[in-house]
């Protein structure tokens, strides 16, 4: 990716980004205006064009393509507080159910269809007391949002998505820092179809939302008919980790042992949209190395499930 955090000596930022990986190949460009007004509400453009393509992971072999665009605003509420809106289109268009079909996924074209378009909503608010902003030390970052998506045709969706987070650090003693961070997830339609299931959350690995260190990505959870992981439309996963002092911390490098926790569920659904049982929460313990490089952040970490249960790959 490109960023260009003052285009033209303008103070606009713009940035044009290509991401790859064995799940999805995504293409966007963004424009963000921060003195849209002079109250201090900026303004910003995101379009988007994304190939989701699991085949090469332990999920189901569907693949789909998005294309879409959003126009964002940032309010101001404090220095420390904002509060986020905004609209946009979404096209997806689902082009293969893999080999086996998904039975969930097959039930859920059959009922509404290949392609969809919608128009999304979105909200949030958000409050950062960090007292820095690389590897703080105190303080807290908290955000609650909420999607809504709207038929824009009449063979498309309507559902929500709900999302909350918190991560906090607190300094105990001799340069050991305590940290925390859980997030919850939900969605669900409007009607009794359910989340569509290209929308379901997924657990395991180093991935946000659902990181739990120590499981592969994306494994832990309901599996769909042909023993893969399905995802679900509930995600809770939280994660506490003790910071380490010099000189196992650096200015540019810091080093946490922790202990994650979580699951995903299939919350609420109709049964033709269900996977299998969750089984209990899945634990891990281990040790992160995160390191701010010339190149960038880089995060590093060893760790091993504390409760593996069959079926976890």
């Amino acid at each position: 990716g490109i960023e260009q955090h003052n285009w033209m000596g303008t103070g606009r930022e713009v940035g044009v980004h290509f991401v790859t990986s064995f799940y999805s190949t995504n293409y966007s460009v963004d424009y963000y205006n921060p003195f849209y007004t002079d109250s201090g509400i900026g303004r910003g453009f995101t379009a988007y064009y994304s190939v989701i393509d699991p085949t090469n992971l332990d999920l189901p072999n569907y693949t789909y393509d998005k294309l879409g665009g959003d126009v964002n605003y940032n309010i101001p509420l404090s220095n420390k507080s904002m509060f986020q809106t905004g609209y946009g289109y979404q096209h997806l268009n689902i082009n293969s159910l893999g080999n086996p079909t998904v039975t969930q996924a097959q039930d859920f074209v059959d009922q509404n269809g290949y392609n969809f378009n919608e128009v999304r909503l979105k909200a949030g608010w958000a409050y950062n007391s960090y007292d820095r902003k690389i590897f703080p030390t105190s303080g807290i970052n908290t955000q609650l949002g909420g999607l809504t998506a709207f038929p824009a045709t009449s063979n498309s969706l309507s559902y929500y998505k709900t999302n909350y987070s918190f991560h906090g650090y607190q300094p105990l003693f001799k340069g050991f820092i305590l940290t925390g961070s859980t997030t919850v997830e939900y969605g669900n339609s409007f009607d009794d179809q359910g989340l569509p299931f290209f929308e379901n959350y997924f657990a395991g690995g180093i991935l946000q939302p659902g990181q739990i260190r120590g499981y592969e990505n994306y494994s832990i959870g309901p599996q769909d008919s042909n023993g893969n992981a399905y995802g679900g439309n509930l995600l809770t996963v939280g994660s506490i980790g003790l910071i380490l002092p010099s000189p196992l911390s650096q200015p540019s490098i810091r080093t946490t042992v922790f202990l994650d926790a979580g699951n995903v569920y299939g919350y609420n659904l109709p049964e033709n949209q269900q996977g299998t049982e969750s089984g209990p929460v899945r634990c891990s313990t281990g040790v992160s190395v995160d390191w701010r490089s010339p190149m960038g952040p880089l995060s590093f970490s060893l760790a091993t499930p504390l409760n593996e249960q069959p079926g976890d790959v």
